[in-house]
C-alpha cells in the first residue's frame, strides 16, 4: 500500500480526451496546491499559485526550446537562437489582444469562469517573456 504525503484537494473534473493540455494542468496545479498546507483547502490564492506555477513553466518551455536550438544547431544547422527569442518574445507578449479579438466570447467566458487557468497562462507568457529576453540580451 502506498501512502499519500499530501490531501487530495477537490479538483474540477477535466477528460484527457477532451483538452489533453489542460488536464496536465489541471493535475499539476492540484498536486502542488495538495503539498501546502496553508492553501489546499481554500480557493483563496488560487489564483496566484497558478501565476507562480506559469511561470517556472514558461521558463522551463523557453529553457528547452533553447537547448532544443543548440542541439539542432550542433549537427550543422545555424539557427540564429536570438531572432527566434524575439519572435517568441513579441509572440507571447501579443498573444491576449489577438486571442480577445479573434475569440471575444470564448476569452471572456474563460477569462471569467475559470480565473486561475487565466493567470497560470498569463504566468507561462511572462516567464517565457522573461526568458527570451535573457536569452536576447545575454552575450
Amino acid at each position: 500500500m502506498r501512502y499519500k504525503i499530501y490531501k487530495q484537494v477537490e479538483k474540477p473534473v477535466i477528460f484527457f480526451e477532451k483538452t489533453p493540455l489542460l488536464f496536465l494542468c489541471n493535475e499539476a496545479f492540484h498536486s502542488v496546491k495538495g503539498f501546502i498546507p496553508g492553501i489546499r483547502d481554500t480557493k483563496k490564492y488560487d489564483s496566484q499559485l497558478a501565476f507562480v506555477l506559469g511561470i517556472s513553466s514558461g521558463i522551463l518551455a523557453a529553457k528547452t526550446g533553447e537547448k532544443l536550438v543548440d542541439k539542432i544547431n550542433q549537427a550543422g544547422i545555424d539557427i540564429d537562437i536570438k531572432t527566434i527569442a524575439t519572435h517568441c518574445a513579441a509572440a507571447a507578449a501579443l498573444s491576449e489582444p489577438i486571442e480577445r479579438m479573434i475569440i471575444p466570447e470564448k476569452y471572456a467566458d474563460w477569462e471569467t469562469k475559470t480565473s486561475a487557468y487565466k493567470w497560470g497562462v498569463m504566468g507561462v507568457k511572462a516567464g517565457a517573456v522573461a526568458y527570451a529576453l535573457y536569452i536576447f540580451f545575454k552575450k
